[in-house]
């Protein structure tokens, strides 16, 4: 004070740039344990800080790509090949699991081909690409609950939403065979992915298998979601099944399920499966 008083300026009159003694410096930004991995008890809960984010496709969500893309796809592989023992304890079961249940299943998926045969024009089996593990394309099989004559208004529906990653899906949509409707209300169209279960190409359980142009706005999401082999059912499947025309609906579920992938998780989401199915809640 002495010094400031030779100085002629008051104590009230410090300058600016001045830190008083008692004052506790600014403390420095926290520090992340991972980059792009939130603590584990937010990983649930939306970002806190919300940064703008300009996606390559117009249309695109932009929380939903900011937000996969600050997940670190190469962390996630890391962690996932640390559980390789569970993963390959993950793919015997599903073939196992697959074989049985197509065992078990055969007469009711003959009795479904033949009705499918008799009611309406077509082949039995539809036949979709969908993007799998790595990204990799593949044949995705369901039994066909739909007219095989294009219809003009939808196909330019389709076409016009195509661009923002989002499905045209209604309830009473006029394509839908009156026995498709049957089939889907009881998921009962979904069991010839047991043979894509047995090649290979899909799990029992993981994130739904999307179309690409469902996933081409969201680059980042797509590279992580793809670390695991997609799955008949899921955290979506039994959480939020009627929001299913979009990715980025299911992308927090998705996210999680990687991150928190176990042999336990896939028993628990299994056990819960029938439930869902049975309520047909999201089912058309």
């Amino acid at each position: 004070m002495k010094d400031l008083a030779g100085r002629g300026l008051k104590p009230t009159e410090l300058p600016t740039d001045t830190m008083s003694l008692d004052r506790e410096p600014p403390h420095p930004a926290a520090p992340q344990p991972f980059p792009g991995i939130a603590p584990p008890e937010l990983e649930s809960s939306p970002p806190l800080r919300q940064e703008r984010f300009e996606p390559g496709i117009p249309g695109a969500e932009p929380r939903a790509e900011a937000a996969a893309a600050a997940i670190d796809a190469q962390l996630l592989a890391c962690s996932l090949r640390q559980k390789r023992v569970q993963l390959l304890v993950k793919r015997l079961l599903d073939a196992g699991g697959a074989l049985a249940a197509l065992v078990a299943l055969s007469p009711l998926c003959l009795l479904a081909a033949l009705f499918i045969r008799l009611s309406s024009r077509g082949p039995v089996l539809f036949r979709h690409q969908r993007v799998g593990y790595l990204q990799k394309s593949f044949v995705l099989y369901k039994f066909r609950t739909m007219r095989v004559e294009p219809d003009g208004a939808w196909t330019a529906a389709q076409q016009a939403a195509a661009s923002s990653g989002v499905l045209v899906k209604a309830r009473h949509d006029p394509r839908v065979t009156s026995l498709g409707r049957i089939l889907r209300s009881t998921s009962l169209d979904e069991l010839p992915q047991l043979f894509n279960v047995l090649k290979g190409d899909m799990s029992l359980v993981g994130p739904r298998p999307l179309v690409p142009f469902m996933l081409a706005p969201y680059p980042a999401l797509s590279q992580v979601r793809s670390l695991v082999r997609p799955g008949m059912t899921g955290l979506w499947q039994i959480r939020d099944r009627q929001h299913n025309t979009s990715a980025s609906a299911m992308m927090r579920h998705d996210l999680e399920y990687v991150r928190r992938f176990s042999l336990r998780l896939d028993l628990a989401i299994l056990l819960r499966t029938p439930l869902v199915v049975a309520s047909r809640e999201g089912a058309y």
